[in-house]
């Protein structure tokens, strides 16, 4: 994680990011300080530690797109994905459905 002190940028694409119950956004900052070819560790944003195995879906203008973390890393796709455009959004479960 990093040292900043600014506080989380809340971004905004209409209807299509409004979270279910359950659903937390990640940062757009966390993709910011990713390099490309680098692995992306999923930390739980209490400090609980790395994220467990789950799916997640990534949305951008051009619809929803299912990935998974994997041994608390972010599927390389979804890397790529959230590289290269700026307004996506990653959506996690906190809890597995039951």
């Amino acid at each position: 994680m990093s040292n900043h002190s600014e506080p989380f940028k809340e971004v905004s694409m209409g209807p299509k990011t409004d979270k279910p119950n359950g659903w937390s956004q990640l940062s757009a900052a966390v993709v910011e300080a990713l390099k490309r070819g680098e692995p992306l560790y999923v930390v739980d944003a209490l400090g609980n530690g790395v994220v467990p195995d789950s799916p997640v879906t990534v949305v951008t203008d051009k619809g929803e797109f299912q990935y998974n973390i994997t041994n608390g890393q972010l599927d390389p796709a979804a890397v790529e994905m959230l590289l290269n455009d700026s307004n996506a959004v990653v959506l996690r479960r906190w809890r597995p459905q039951r």
